[in-house]
């Protein structure tokens, strides 16, 4: 074989295998080979968009509210719609779906951990890797990213929506060998019978709690989620729902860094300014937990969270058992 045919050969087989795996990408089902955080957001989503009459308490936030709380020791009509790695972005428009699926929610309580106003840890990763949102949100969030925190990610969020293989073809490839459709309808199970709950390692116990904030520089929020944050407390107040921004507990000697540094001083200003331009109820103080709470350093285990469920319900009685 001739040089020339050897490259047009080799050249070939590229295309024939870089295709192959594209179409791969395109026909797989989701559920075969995303990741295990992938069935709580396909139940979330679900959930939001099925049509119901119910009327609901309603749960908002990141991992560690999604973690953190147990709406089937809470009432019948309280769901958990945090996310694992949700900012103000999806819970805005989690809570704006929702509100065209099911009726007016009782109450909405509110909470993320101040990591979740500086930083956006999951948008890319899992909002549009799970396409949780659909084209024109995506769209829309871009331009505000772009606008107001100077950060362009339209063309990274093409390789999202069109599949591009050098996001999905390492999970597509390994599904082959691996599938994963019977683990994540399995998850998909737990988390619709935990009313929306994220279950991980409910057992383990920490010995000290060092949160991700105490690791961070000073207090500083990105206009994005600030003005996402506004977002939903807006569309509360437009629709007269009650909502109640809360704090997740944290542990030391994490919590103590905080307070020391100024980092807390500094969030609790910014909580501040959001109470008196929306008059909404919110909750200062963080509730501070012993570590054997806790099943890492932020993510409370069942029996932390059992204990922050309760606290919720001893707080805000004219909620809970009307």
């Amino acid at each position: 074989m001739n040089a020339k045919r050897f490259v047009w050969l080799t050249v070939g087989i590229l295309l024939f295998l870089a295709i192959s795996i594209y179409t791969l990408v395109l026909l797989l089902p989701e559920n075969r080979y995303m990741d295990d955080e992938y069935p709580n957001w396909l139940e979330q989503r679900d959930y939001v968009f099925t049509d119901d009459t119910k009327q609901e308490i309603l749960l908002l936030g990141d991992s560690r509210m999604k973690m953190g709380t147990i709406p089937t020791e809470m009432g019948d009509n309280v769901y958990n719609l945090a996310l694992g790695g949700g900012s103000p972005i999806e819970m805005y428009y989690t809570l704006k779906n929702y509100l065209q699926h099911h009726p007016r929610p009782k109450a909405v309580i509110l909470g993320f951990g101040p990591t979740h106003f500086t930083q956006m840890k999951s948008y890319t990763g899992r909002t549009l890797y799970f396409h949780y949102l659909d084209d024109k949100t995506v769209k829309d969030i871009n331009t505000t990213i772009k606008d107001l925190d100077g950060v362009d990610l339209q063309t990274e969020a093409l390789a999202y929506k069109y599949r591009w293989p050098n996001v999905y073809m390492r999970p597509v490839l390994r599904s082959i060998f691996k599938p994963r459709e019977k683990k994540n309808a399995m998850l998909y199970q737990q988390a619709r019978e935990a009313k929306g709950r994220l279950i991980k390692n409910d057992k383990s116990e920490e010995q000290y709690i060092v949160t991700p904030e105490s690791k961070d520089g000073p207090f500083a929020p990105l206009k994005s989620l600030t003005y996402y944050t506004e977002q939903i407390l807006a569309l509360c107040n437009d629709n007269n729902i009650p909502v109640y921004m809360e704090q997740l507990p944290m542990g030391n000697p994490g919590y103590q860094r905080l307070i020391d540094n100024g980092y807390m001083a500094d969030y609790h200003a910014y909580l501040r300014q959001m109470q008196e331009k929306y008059a909404v109820n919110i909750y200062y103080d963080i509730p501070l937990y012993e570590p054997y709470y806790f099943q890492d350093e932020h993510h409370l285990n069942r029996k932390g969270a059992l204990r922050y469920s309760n606290e919720l319900k001893e707080r805000y009685p004219f909620i809970f058992n009307k």
